[in-house]
């Protein structure tokens, strides 16, 4: 895929003033081409207003995954080792016994690793934590 960026013809700047007049280009091989347009298809939408809802979603996405590793490097160690201990599943009182603290002090650490990553349940964090699986590439909480 290439992107290319054309300057905007007067109607295609007063189409696009939400995007502030720019344009551009992508040059799609022959099989994503037609993935996208099948899909477009598929949901009766043009294949440029698909493609430009797949790269805003993406790019949301990219920015919630950036947020999420800098709130990993936030996290104090015993909050680190809760956080793994979260991903796997395991209940505040068997991450209490996995520890050596008790289960009140396992819940200020998921308290406090929540208000890092602006979550509101222990679930959230565990569903962040798996689709980042960036958890790993922090070994030294491994």
């Amino acid at each position: 895929m290439r992107v290319r960026r054309d300057a905007p013809t007067k109607r295609e700047e007063h189409a696009s003033l939400p995007y502030s007049g720019e344009q551009y280009s992508l040059n799609l091989d022959g099989e994503l081409w037609t993935r996208l347009r099948r899909t477009a298809l598929a949901r009766d939408q043009p294949p440029e207003g698909l493609a430009a809802d797949l790269l805003a979603r993406g790019l949301d996405q990219e920015a919630q995954r950036a947020r999420a590793e800098a709130s990993l490097g936030s996290l104090t160690p015993r909050e680190q080792q809760v956080a793994l201990l979260t991903r796997r599943g395991l209940t505040n009182r068997q991450i209490a016994t996995v520890l050596v603290i008790s289960p009140e002090t396992v819940k200020t650490h998921v308290r406090h690793t929540l208000e890092k990553f602006e979550l509101h349940s222990k679930a959230e964090l565990r569903l962040l934590l798996l689709e980042l699986g960036s958890i790993q590439r922090h070994s030294h909480w491994m």
